[in-house]
């Protein structure tokens, strides 16, 4: 659950392996998930690219959170990319 209107449930697709290895994130599997972000109609996004995505029985917020409402996989835009997110060690420059 998130109150954030930025939150996602899933974001397919990354910007270096499809614009520079021209690999376009391939054959995920996206089933019967329910993403529970009231202020986000469309939060199952794609950016730059996928292929042979499977995308069935997921549902969004709805009024009941338990019923839910079927969703989309929607095309997403890049977020802000933290530069230290995969940085392993770091050495201050002597």
């Amino acid at each position: 659950f998130s109150d954030r209107s930025g939150a996602q449930a899933v974001l397919v697709g990354t910007k270096s392996r499809t614009q520079f290895l021209l690999e376009p994130v391939a054959n995920t599997v996206i089933a019967d998930n329910h993403a529970l972000i009231p202020a986000n109609a469309e939060p199952y996004r794609w950016i730059h690219g996928h292929a042979g995505t499977v995308f069935e029985g997921n549902l969004r917020y709805a009024e009941s959170a338990a019923a839910g409402t079927p969703a989309a996989l929607v095309q997403g835009t890049q977020p802000r990319i933290n530069p230290f997110l995969f940085v392993v060690d770091l050495w201050p420059a002597e």
